[in-house]
Order: structure tokens, then sequence, then C-alpha cells
């Protein structure tokens, strides 16, 4: 997950070990809508050597209109760490790769990412270090641990605050009055 816009890094993260997280993964990638043409021509171009296996596990959008489903169907997410996807991973439940923008303001991706990793729920791996050895074996070691899995679970579950919203709203009403 890279956001609405997609992510530099993760997309050619992904572009650049696709053939190696296909032996053993399947992968839903969130591209951005500015890469969708490129990503779509470099698709077709690639699928023209995969086989049937590689073609049904590789999917791609623009972006994730219901990013509930999407995280539905997977095991693990590889993802910036703005809030907004750290939400999205804890009010699921899922476990996290995290990728924090470099050149977020203030550094809050890498605090948001050392927070939520914190609690167990995710592993952080800063940008310069986004390598395909490191990531895939990061993925497998989760993956084939289900106890791992089902800890950086319920660790990601318990970050969700559902009712965050009313009490910084009941808050702000404090100051308001």
């Amino acid at each position: 997950m890279g956001g609405s816009q997609g992510a530099e890094k993760l997309n050619s993260f992904v572009s650049e070990n696709l053939s190696l997280l296909l032996q053993d993964f399947q992968v839903l990638h969130q591209v951005g809508a500015r890469n969708y043409e490129t990503y779509k021509n470099e698709y077709q171009f690639m699928a023209k050597d995969w086989g049937e296996v590689e073609k049904i596990r590789y999917h791609f959008q623009a972006f994730f209109e219901d990013i509930a489903d999407a995280l539905a169907a997977a095991d693990i997410a590889i993802s910036r760490a703005g809030s907004g996807s750290i939400f999205e991973l804890a009010a699921m439940g899922k476990p996290a790769i995290l990728v924090p923008l470099n050149l977020s303001a203030n550094d809050h991706q890498k605090e948001n990412a050392a927070i939520f990793s914190q609690t167990g729920a995710a592993i952080v791996i800063q940008e310069e270090n986004l390598l395909g050895n490191l990531v895939l074996e990061e993925l497998k070691k989760i993956i084939q641990d289900k106890s791992l899995l089902e800890k950086m679970s319920a660790a990601a579950m318990s970050f969700y605050r559902p009712e965050a919203a009313q009490i910084i709203a009941k808050h702000l009403l404090t100051y308001v009055q």
C-alpha cells in the first residue's frame, strides 16, 4: 500500500522483485493513479513470459476503492507508514512491513512506523534498506510462522481505536465551550 498516490520506491521494489515474490506469494499491488498506465504496459510485457500461476497471483490497481476488501484478502501488507495506512492496517488487524517515506514532514512516517512496530504489529524497513532479499526473508518468516502471524495480527488489532473520533471530538468541544 502506497497511499492513494502510490509510492515510487515500493512500486520499484515490486517491479524489481516480482518474479521472486510470485514464487511464494499472491501480490495485490496498489500502484497509484499516475503510475497505472506504466504498470499496465509493464504487466502486459512481463506477462508474455509468465505461466498461468504468475498471471493468477499478480493483481494491480491504480487505487483500491475498498481497501478493507484488499486487506481482508491479505495475510500481510507492505506499506508506507502514513497515519491513514496505519489505522487501516490496525482496523483490519493486519501485520505489516512498513517502509516509511524518507521525506515525510517532520519524519512523521518514521515515528508512526516506530510506534506501530513497538506494539509487535509491524517490521520496519527503511527505504535505503528496501532490498529484495531482506524483504522476502521477513515476508517468509512471518507467513511461515503462524504463531508470529497471529501475534502480529492481534497486536495490530489492539492498536485500533474505533472510538477515537468521538474522543477527539469530545476533547475539542471542551476547548470550544
